[in-house]
């Protein structure tokens, strides 16, 4: 196995696209349709119609298993438990545990809090892989704002911000929402993992200093002086991303309701905790979406309150907690992790008042977090959804629940608070009074960036324990838990001479119905170069990748006219992107065509057949830029035939008129290649050897057919006329047995 991951059980969801016309064609398209030898070239319109049925039956889908929140945030439906994964054996890990993690930033009043969590997320696997341990240390510091900048902007002429933006494919970019550069646009970690993968980053703190609004009229100064600062270092890269993967959410949306937060319904889910655990723990701090509230008297914030005495404090024998008896969810009270708020209590509206009047005081903000009605449709409110972006740094399972009890009763009203059964329930404190108290102990560690106090008008508060603060087990906002990992390569030490990519944005998914698909990229090689990985996007669970490298294409139209050089299968449990290390190299030479194609299988979600579908651009969200001859997009059009038609996407409509998601990495060679056709010794020269069509093994050097939905990989002749009859003979077996 040499992708570069261990993960298993996964939250494979698509991101966002938007209802398209299909039957449209773009009139910009440049390139001709192929035909074949007599001229006919009706297979190829008809590959071209299936192709926008297809996406546009994609795009449906996309959007039913979409919500985007108020403030852009993208939450996706369907999110499969911990069980439904591939299996793996989870160490057993401590009751408590916190990663190495870097020094608490401050994103002022911009829309950054992604950019900041990404960035904490892959500090911290950084100094994980470094044996690094640190609490709120500066051994490392990445750039917020050249992440920022890189994410919502493309390359420009002259790398000034007067410059026209490049219109390469390659320079594609999330369509900013504001004036300022996308400094103050909701992003999240796959927004963070396209730019970052297309080489925009990880830079310096010192290239591109974030620099802190404190107020509204600071922001438009400090975005443009952070856009001046990055766009000068556009293309510069010190650390390459190696993977983002997204783990099963803790709390899936089972339905999003009416579409207006009424109705929703999110269920606990505790396997997925282990996962995100063992996460945490082999490689740091991961991102997570979750609901803030800045409010100083909102509550969400809670004050440790001492629960009733046990029965066995009571003398009566037993260790249960008498409020709780009956669910066995009791607490036992400090020895259950009373959290530090005990030292210093939340705001209350007294202190705020006497504050502000004297201007001199000092307020602390409770380190305690818990949304108790998150699923509740309160006064017409609707559920509570996310709006912030933080990273979790680490967990303690004896984290008392009574760290985030709330008063029963609301003294605004005098009417007892309504709150999610599922996560809640009634227990009495020591002074004789109900609480609402999440239903188990324990709390996640949370890195915020909103500094470690905030000062306005002679006040000061204080951000939780030191800009770290507590969240329930219970919290069922949080969504889409990430893992960043940076390159292991040393800073400045790239890995890779160069980066072959049409691809810099976000991934929509294209599923087949019926028909099984892949996609591929042509490139033209630069110089004599070794094709040693590839950089992929996987946007469904537990998929299944078969990749193939060609080289010397006869063809350039049609990716799979050259040379079989490289094949293998990975098995990708989580949703995310990921460089995939070749088993077999491929060599190329300057000026020469290579392709790389893939297939992405998915199991079945809901009892139906499993699936194909092709990671392409989001061109919903995105700006995407593309040319003739780059990415094909190939199907199966007739049965009886069974070959696949590929098809240049730019002939397609949206969504499909746009950019496969696949990147190839090179390193240069000290030999020009050989000719594969005629490899010198039973080797060859330079790993240049066809793949042996006979050999059906799986093996490294044994290639994998492209619509091989499970099992041992298919043998597949890769020349001449043998070639054809054995594609079409197991695509029509393979298709008839599926039928």
């Amino acid at each position: 196995m040499t992708m570069r991951t261990k993960w298993a059980g996964a939250a494979g969801r698509t991101l966002l696209a938007g209802l398209l016309a299909a039957a449209l064609l773009p009139a910009a398209a440049t390139a001709s349709p192929r035909t074949d030898a007599s001229g006919d070239n009706a297979e190829h319109e008809a590959a071209i119609q299936i192709i926008n049925e297809i996406a546009a039956k994609s795009a449906a889908r996309n959007a039913e298993r979409t919500y985007v929140t108020e403030d852009g945030f993208e939450l996706y439906l369907g999110s499969p438990s911990a069980e439904a994964g591939s299996a793996r054996a989870l160490s057993v890990l401590p009751e408590k545990h916190t990663a190495p993690y870097t020094s608490i930033k401050n994103q002022g009043t911009t829309g950054s809090c992604w950019s900041f969590a990404s960035i904490a997320a892959l500090e911290s696997a950084c100094l994980v892989q470094q044996g690094i341990s640190s609490e709120g240390g500066t051994e490392v510091d990445w750039s917020e704002a050249h992440l920022v900048f890189g994410t919502f902007n493309g390359e420009r002429e002259g790398n000034t911000l007067d410059g026209e933006e490049l219109e390469t494919s390659g320079n594609d970019h999330q369509s900013v929402q504001d004036p300022y550069y996308g400094f103050d646009t909701a992003g999240n970690s796959n927004m963070a993992a396209a730019a970052l993968a297309a080489g925009r980053g990880l830079v310096n703190e010192s290239d591109a200093p974030f620099l802190t609004p404190d107020t509204d009229d600071e922001f438009a100064d400090c975005a443009f002086a952070m856009a001046e600062s990055a766009v000068g270092n556009y293309g510069l890269s010190r650390v390459r991303l190696d993977r983002s993967v997204m783990h099963p959410e803790v709390a899936p949306f089972i339905d999003f309701g009416d579409g207006t937060g009424s109705g929703v319904d999110r269920d606990l889910d505790v396997a997925a905790m282990g996962e995100i655990k063992q996460a945490i723990y082999e490689y740091g701090a991961i991102t997570a979406l979750y609901h803030s509230e800045t409010d100083l008297f909102s509550p969400y914030y809670h004050e440790y309150v001492e629960p009733q005495a046990t029965v066995a404090e009571a003398g009566e024998g037993s260790e249960v907690d008498a409020t709780s008896a009956e669910t066995g969810d009791g607490a036992e009270g400090a020895e259950a992790g009373e959290g530090p708020e005990a030292e210093a209590a939340s705001v209350s509206q007294a202190d705020a008042a006497s504050g502000t009047a004297a201007n001199d005081i000092v307020l602390q903000l409770s380190p305690n977090y818990w949304v108790y009605d998150a699923d509740v449709d309160v006064a017409g409110r609707g559920a509570v959804m996310v709006d912030h972006v933080i990273a979790i740094v680490g967990w303690d399972n004896t984290y008392s629940r009574w760290n985030f009890a709330t008063p029963l009763i609301d003294d605004a009203t005098g009417q007892n608070r309504a709150y999610d059964p599922e996560i809640a329930e009634v227990a009495t404190g020591k002074d004789g009074e109900d609480y609402i108290v999440p239903t188990m102990d324990g709390a996640w560690v949370v890195k915020n960036s909103w500094g470690t106090e905030d000062s306005d008008s002679g006040v000061t508060v204080l951000q939780g324990d030191k800009g770290v603060f507590y969240l329930s087990y219970c919290e069922k906002t949080i969504a889409q838990p990430t893992t960043m990992v940076p390159d292991e390569a040393a800073s400045g030490d790239l890995p890779y001479d160069e980066t072959y990519q049409y691809d810099a944005s976000t991934a929509s998914t294209i599923f087949d119905d019926p028909f099984e698909i892949l996609g591929a990229n042509v490139f033209t090689a630069t110089g004599s170069q070794s094709i040693d990985a590839l950089g992929v996007w996987v946007t469904e669970y537990d998929t299944t990748l078969d990749i193939r490298v060609y080289t010397n294409l006869s063809d350039a139209s049609d990716p799979e006219s050259g040379t079989l050089v490289s094949s293998q299968r990975e098995h990708v449990p989580s949703f995310g992107w990921y460089t995939v290390d070749l088993d077999q190299p491929a060599s190329v030479s300057e000026g020469e065509t290579f392709s790389v194609v893939a297939s992405w299988n998915a199991p079945p979600s809901d009892g139906g057949s499993s699936y194909s579908y092709v990671p392409m651009e989001n061109t919903d969200s995105n700006t995407v830029y593309l040319h003739g001859g780059e990415s094909f997009f190939g199907t199966v059009v007739s049965l009886d035939q069974g070959d696949v038609e590929w098809v240049d996407c730019q002939l397609l409509a949206d969504p499909v008129h746009s950019n496969v998601c696949i990147k190839a990495f090179a390193t240069e060679s000290e030999e020009e290649p050989g000719d594969p056709e005629n490899p010198e010794g039973p080797e060859g020269p330079a790993g240049a050897v066809p793949l042996d069509p006979n050999d059906a093994n799986g093996e490294a050097g044994s290639p994998t057919s492209p619509l091989a939905k499970a099992g041992d990989p298919l043998p597949l002749a890769t020349a001449g006329a043998s070639a054809v009859l054995a594609l079409v003979a197991l695509v029509v077996a393979r298709r008839r047995a599926l039928r």
